[in-house]
């Protein structure tokens, strides 16, 4: 074991170790689990296999996708097709979401201590990534978001003293959170530019690092797909966003009293260990200001961008660590309770949270029984009516959940994310695209015209809605566990069956 190694277990010993198995119980969670609530993994997934079979050559995938460099939603993407051939896109994308989570504590501790504050706040970094970006699938943000918190404490160091090394690492960590996605790229460039623009040596050296990723920027991704709209603004400003505050640190929505109970545990104890004195640098205590306004301002939508201000919640505390004063020289009695209350918040959290991640396996079970049954190389139209999980109140788990079939038999989807100029993997331009303008959240929308262009089409409800969607049409339900109904085309139903006979004892 390397000095560098011993050095960091024996400084603050308790806080490692506990962050250690921390680190460990999630990483059990995300592996062990074969299903987790977040919302977009499924189409993620999607994704990473086209990647792969596109790789491959498969002809039906290289004629119809195209691979994507000049999007700001690339780092997780190549990092999860790198593990895919060891692991599947799946587990590959869990295991890059556990390293962003397990990097948010490093980075929010790193932050702390630079401050003078509290490092155990730390843990609240792994707590707050898991919040609304990770429920609802945000894999490409909670990648960014720890490169976002360094940059923090990089732009410190740089700004304290200018040198080569400090500029280099700033300047490449923006670059990172560029390319890894565009809203944390400008929350961290904000910010850092804010830090930066005083403090020793020249204005010049300070403000250096800025340049690289002002150049990939201008250069490289404003010309490209990043200009596309697609789709509309939507600002829906309402007070009731500042109550939906704390629900967002942990979890989806005010659907949640689970998520708002312990958000606001988590404010009272930041604010009981962080303190209410700020620093006395403006521009330090000017980022909080800002996110505050840009949270109560910030449309819904954008440009058909959506989730805009929610996402900020994520980035509440490394902005409230650099507003605070730190305290001076407390007491060991009130460290020690800090140092408590955040440990006992986030146990709390995380009990909550694998408490119903139990309950959601036995929701997501029907789902892989029924898929299990289909065959191969459909192509699949998704109608999720019930959308939601009852184990996490709030979060619209299956929404996406058709898109596995695709990781696992192929075939092809209804909905896509290849629709989306940005994505990593996208359609071919002269690739008819269906299902747009929303039509995943609304299958109230399905039309007959379109039963001729599917093989199979998944439904998910609690109700039986054959006569409501297909009545007099050629389709005919072939399947049903729970709250998933598989309808088929009454030709492919007749080869459906044959297969099925095949595959059974005795079958010819």
């Amino acid at each position: 074991m390397s000095g560098r190694v011993r050095a960091w277990l024996a400084h603050d010993a308790w806080l490692n170790a506990i962050a250690l198995g921390l680190a460990l119980v999630l990483l059990g969670v995300f592996v062990g689990f074969r299903d987790l609530p977040m919302v977009d993994l499924p189409q993620h997934a999607a994704q990473i296999t086209t990647w792969q079979r596109f790789d491959a050559g498969e002809p039906a995938i290289v004629s119809r996708f195209e691979l994507n460099f000049r999007t700001p939603y690339l780092l997780a993407y190549p990092l999860a097709r790198l593990l895919a051939p060891l692991c599947g896109a799946v587990l590959a994308l869990k295991l890059v979401v556990w390293l962003s989570v397990v990097a948010s504590f490093f980075a929010v501790a790193r932050l702390a201590r630079k401050l003078s504050h509290e490092p155990w706040l730390g843990l609240f970094g792994v707590v707050t990534a898991m919040g609304l970006c990770f429920y609802f699938g945000f894999v490409s943000f909670l990648v960014a978001m720890p490169l976002a918190v360094a940059s923090l404490t990089l732009a410190l160091e740089h700004t304290a003293a200018p040198r080569l090394r400090t500029g280099a690492l700033l300047a490449l960590v923006l670059v990172l959170v560029l390319t890894a996605h565009g809203i944390a790229f400008v929350m961290a460039f904000g910010c850092a530019g804010l830090l930066v623009l005083r403090g020793a040596g020249s204005w010049l050296a300070r403000l250096a690092p800025l340049v690289p990723a002002t150049l990939v920027a201008a250069f490289w991704m404003a010309p490209g797909p990043v200009s596309e709209r697609i789709g509309g603004d939507v600002w829906g400003l309402t007070p009731a966003r500042l109550l939906e505050l704390p629900a967002l640190l942990v979890g989806m929505n005010n659907a949640d009293h689970a998520a708002i109970a312990l958000g606001l545990a988590l404010l009272a104890a930041m604010l009981f260990v962080l303190g209410v004195r700020l620093a006395r640098e403006p521009l330090r205590v000017l980022p909080l200001v800002l996110l505050f306004v840009a949270y109560a301002f910030f449309p819904v939508m954008f440009r058909g961008v959506v989730l805009l201000y929610t996402r900020l919640a994520c980035f509440l505390l490394p902005v409230a660590l650099l507003a605070t004063a730190p305290l001076r020289a407390p007491h060991p009695a009130v460290r020690r309770a800090s140092r408590a209350l955040i440990l006992t918040v986030t146990l709390a959290w995380l009990s909550v949270f694998l408490l119903r991640l139990v309950a959601f396996q036995r929701e997501a079970r029907d789902f892989h029984t029924l898929m299990a049954r289909m065959p191969a190389g459909l192509a699949v139209r998704p109608l999720v009516f019930d959308r939601g999980s009852r184990a996490f109140p709030g979060v619209p788990a299956f929404l996406h959940y058709p898109a596995y079939y695709f990781v696992e038999k192929g075939g092809s989807q209804g909905y896509s994310f290849a629709m989306y100029p940005l994505s990593v993997v996208r359609y071919r331009p002269d690739v008819v695209v269906t299902m747009q303008g929303g039509a995943e959240w609304r299958p109230d929308w399905f039309q007959a015209e379109e039963i001729p262009t599917y093989d199979y089409f998944l439904v998910r409800s609690e109700l039986d809605r054959s006569d409501e969607l297909f009545a007099g049409t050629t389709v005919e339900l072939t399947d049903h566990v729970g709250a998933w109904w598989g309808y088929t085309r009454r030709d492919a139903a007749l080869a459906l069956g044959a297969e099925r006979r095949a595959r059974s004892p005795g079958g010819t």
